[in-house]
Parts: structure tokens; C-alpha cells; sequence
């Protein structure tokens, strides 16, 4: 099962290595397959070699900035999970329930009926062994072109610059006409993210919620996952000031 980051108003593979607190590093793989290391030296510095995708790089720095997103990073890294990262120019859109509505993300693995569940070693990892599961491979996957739609919703969408998914289904749609298909209004548009830094820090940690063994869980035994990850979000969007005043370092 696919679960999202509904915009309110959806391979990096790791080997891990950990010293000390703090001390955090990992092989990724990139969307393409190639591989990109990235090292946690500090609460305020990563670093990372490799990686081809600029936006990718920034998502992580992003993850830097707090002491909660620095938690889901560090299970970002450290997880059993194979994960596939990326991080898209296209507008996320969702069908479900008989509904298109725009998407910030989308997490889950191709097939979660095929997919096996493996223990799961990072710092999120539960006690209780039959709870404490994760997908063997995940994608996680963002869209910035989501961002850019909502400043101006008179962009022409097509099938080229639209990414389009199936709930039910749990899969991509590539034969689709977007002049037939309506896209429903942000509930919310006052928590809508305003910018690329609110995306990677609130829609990150949001979809990498879904990652996790207790959210995992919940998908297994057929509860709402979105509700946990909501609620997650909710919690971290008081911080949306100190995230704006903050900004994203760059090493040099």
C-alpha cells in the first residue's frame, strides 16, 4: 500500500556504520542506482559525496535542522530497508476514493503483498519483534513541481510534467488526459508548504514516518497509516518559524 503526504488545504540502499552518538554514516543509491555516501559529523553538519541530485543533497541538509528530523534521519540512514530516494520536478497527484487531489509525496514498496518484512536495526526500531518489521525495499519520493502549482494553478498540466498514481490500485497511471480529470481544492491552504525548504523538512519527515516500524504496523494490520503521520506533521509545523529563520547550511 502507497501512503502519501496529501498537500494539506507521496534506491538508496544502506550500509551503516555507527560510532558514537552523533557519528552517523550510510551508502545510499540514488534514483538512477548510482551509490552516494552521507556522514552525520554533527547536529549541524553532513556530509555527502557522490550524490548527482542537488535536490536530494538539499533534502537531507534539510533534515539537519531540528532535533526531531534529525531522528528520522538517522533511521533514514540506518534502516534494514533498501530505500529508494528521490526527489521529483513533477506535481504529485493521487487518486482515491473517486478523488485527484495534488500530493507533497509517496511512500511504499512496489508491491507490499510481495515485498518481505525484515527486522528492522535503526534507532525508531520497536521491542516487540513481531511489530518491529520493515519493508526490504521502500521508495520514498517528493514533488517539487506540487510546490510550484499551488503558487500558480494556471500551469497546463500533461502527462509529462504530471505524476500520477492509483490508490487502490497501488500503482502508477502513465495513460491519462489531465483535461478530464478535476483536481480537488487544499483543504487547508494557510498549512500548505510555502516554499522548497517547508517541503523537504515537513513533507521528509512525513513520508519517512511511513518508513518506520510502528507505521509499518499499522499498514499491516489494516489501520489509516496517514492519521500516525499527520500527526507527526502537525507536531513538527509549530517549528515552522524557527525552520524559516534556521536555513539549510552548505559545507565550504
Amino acid at each position: 500500500m502507497k501512503t502519501t503526504c496529501f498537500l494539506l488545504g507521496f534506491f538508496p540502499v544502506f550500509l551503516f556504520s555507527q560510532t558514537k552518538a552523533g557519528n552517523v554514516s550510510g551508502e545510499l543509491i540514488q534514483a538512477d542506482g548510482s551509490k552516494f555516501s552521507v556522514r552525520v559529523i554533527s547536529r549541524s553538519q553532513l556530509q555527502i559525496t557522490g550524490c548527482s541530485n542537488p535536490h536530494v543533497d538539499t533534502l537531507l541538509r534539510t533534515l539537519l535542522l531540528t532535533r526531531i528530523s534529525r531522528k528520522y534521519l538517522r533511521h533514514l540512514i540506518t534502516s534494514a530497508s533498501e530505500t529508494r530516494l528521490n526527489v521529483s520536478d513533477k506535481i504529485g497527484i493521487m487518486l482515491r476514493d473517486g478523488k485527484y487531489r495534488l500530493i507533497a509525496g509517496i511512500t511504499g514498496p512496489e508491491n507490499d503483498e510481495l515485498t518481505p518484512l525484515i527486522p528492522e536495526v535503526s534507532n525508531l526500531r520497536l521491542i516487540s519483534k513481531r511489530k518491529n518489521k520493515v519493508f526490504s525495499k521502500n521508495t520514498i519520493e517528493l514533488f517539487r513541481g506540487s510546490i510550484f502549482y499551488f503558487q500558480d494553478s494556471t500551469m497546463k498540466l500533461d502527462s509529462t510534467n504530471v505524476a500520477l498514481f492509483d490508490f487502490e490500485r497501488n500503482e502508477l497511471i502513465t495513460d491519462f488526459s489531465m483535461d478530464t480529470i478535476p483536481i480537488e481544492p487544499i483543504m487547508y491552504p494557510d498549512k500548505m508548504y510555502q516554499n522548497m525548504t517547508e517541503l523537504y523538512y515537513f513533507a521528509g519527515i512525513h513520508e519517512i514516518r511511513h518508513t518506520t516500524p510502528s507505521n509499518i504496523f499499522l499498514q499491516r494490520v489494516k489501520k489509516d497509516p496517514e492519521e500516525d503521520a499527520f500527526l507527526l506533521e502537525r507536531k513538527v509545523f509549530r517549528k515552522r518559524k524557527q525552520i524559516q529563520k534556521k536555513g539549510v547550511k552548505y559545507p565550504g
